[in-house]
């Protein structure tokens, strides 16, 4: 992208905070600071703590003058503060990840706010979205809750767009998603120490009652959070593949992707693998398009005649005993529907989700559903529904969807970026369906997907742009000519 062609595009790098946000910077420091030492009563601990934020402060100086590093240090602050293997509680580690977004996106706030980009197309109406989620949380059914998480997201979300507002050409998308993948890379490589280290394992690996064997949870509070990290490290791996300029990146890519499927198999995270492998089956067919159609075809193939193999006997696997329920989801969809139909305009709340189950009349009385606004319905579309109500999520895919359909109408993609929609974009929208991992800017499918979305935006404006200059240009050589 041409910053010469497009008004909102910076003319100058600017790596280090502006004079007028360095005490918001040591404001957000102090905070990390304090947190530390209320996190802990020992002394010994809270000065391990204590230089632990000396270390991302100096981390944080280091993503001011490298931007490009911010989408990777958003990754790890979104994951590693949720491990389990860390002594937080749930209500400890927003208090943790908060002040990490503050400290670590404040440039790039800055950046998009004086670019005026958030006044333009899709930007403008994202900013409306998160305005009403603003307003729900006057009258949701957990309005601490609904603040913090828009606060949190509206503020991911501007930090992302400044990357991508960055990210003026092929080349410095690439290099932001290589970036990124090295992230799902280190993440992934810890999977595989909880995996195999026998001290660990113990904790990575928690009884399945419907499937009556273990199952791999790693240091997350869920298998499916490690399906998504699994997906998402083989779309950005398959991306950023013809990228390497060396070989030895490639073997590394190809031990990341066995590594990352290994632990996809083992969390049995049956949407992420269907997800995952309907973007590489589309990639393939978009691809090589007779070649590829006949490779997914003999895969397809290879795969029935595996389950007819196998018979009966994978029949309980594959459908936890009762494909009809699918593991409770029907019984939760078909109540927050119920729910829906009773506040279709204005929702419940921004991201309140579980909290619609604390009610008599909801038919699961497990203690998995009464633990508040944090339990997923398990669809992220049905979510923004009951959270902003049905004209939100109408405006959401709406606002979306455009720069996606934009690009893809069109034969010229000059910065080749189809491929980033088809293998990262895609399959998160799949396992949207039965999942709400990857919501507004959230978990590391939300994060690199809200960034692929705003480089696609921006590129769709900058077209407008250039249609709009050439117009103009035409229109005076046709006056002069007159």
């Amino acid at each position: 992208m041409n910053s010469e062609r497009i008004e909102f595009a910076p003319r100058a790098r600017s790596p280090l905070l502006p004079p007028d946000l360095k005490i918001a910077a040591g404001a957000g420091a102090a905070a990390l600071l304090a947190v530390a030492l209320l996190l802990s009563t020992q002394v010994e601990i809270a000065l391990l703590l204590a230089a632990g934020v000396v270390a991302l402060i100096l981390m944080a100086r280091g993503v001011y003058r490298h931007p490009q590093y911010l989408m990777l240090s958003l990754l790890l602050i979104e994951v590693l503060p949720s491990a389990t293997l860390l002594p937080l509680t749930n209500d400890q580690r927003p208090i943790v990840r908060y002040p990490l977004y503050v400290l670590f996106a404040l440039p790039l706030i800055a950046l998009v706010l004086r670019s005026h980009l958030i006044n333009r197309g899709g930007f403008r109406l994202y900013a409306i979205y998160f305005a009403w989620a603003f307003v729900t949380a006057s009258y949701s059914l957990a309005p601490a809750f609904s603040f913090g998480r828009a606060a949190a997201a509206s503020l991911l979300f501007l930090a992302i767009s400044g990357a991508a507002l960055r990210a003026r050409s092929r080349a410095d998308v690439e290099r932001q998603l290589r970036l990124y993948f090295m992230g799902c890379a280190a993440l992934v490589g810890l999977l595989m120490v909880t995996a195999l280290v026998p001290g660990l394992s113990s904790y990575a690996w928690v009884m399945d009652v419907e499937l009556g064997q273990l199952r791999f949870y790693g240091y997350f509070d869920s298998p499916n959070q490690v399906g998504e990290l699994a997906m998402v490290t083989i779309g950005v791996a398959l991306f950023c593949w013809p990228s390497w300029r060396h070989g030895a990146m490639r073997i590394v890519s190809g031990a990341v992707i066995a590594a990352a499927l290994f632990v996809l198999v083992i969390a049995d995270s049956r949407s992420a693998i269907v997800a995952a492998g309907v973007g590489a089956a589309t990639y393939a067919i978009w691809q090589y398009r007779w070649r590829g159609a006949m490779a997914v075809a003999t895969v397809s193939v290879g795969l029935m005649v595996v389950l007819l193999a196998v018979g009966s006997q994978a029949l309980p696997y594959l459908n936890r005993h009762d494909i009809a329920n699918l593991s409770d989801r029907t019984e939760v969809w078909r109540f927050a529907f119920g729910r829906l139909a009773r506040s279709p305009i204005l929702g419940y709340g921004y991201s309140v989700e579980g909290a619609i189950f604390n009610n008599r009349y909801f038919p699961l009385w497990d203690d998995l559903w009464m633990q508040g606004p944090r339990i997923p319905i398990h669809n992220a579309y049905l979510s923004r529904a009951i959270g902003l109500g049905v004209p939100a999520l109408l405006l959401w895919i709406f606002l979306f969807f455009r720069p996606f359909v934009d690009l893809f109408v069109r034969r010229i993609d000059p910065m080749n970026l189809k491929p980033l929609a088809i293998l990262i974009v895609l399959p998160a929208l799949i396992l949207s369906m039965s999942e709400t991992l990857g919501g507004d800017c959230r978990y590391p499918a939300g994060l690199i997907c809200t960034f692929i979305w705003a480089i696609f935006e921006i590129h769709r404006l900058n077209r407008i742009d250039d249609g709009a200059a050439l117009a103009v240009e035409a229109t005076r050589m046709s006056a002069g000519g007159s």
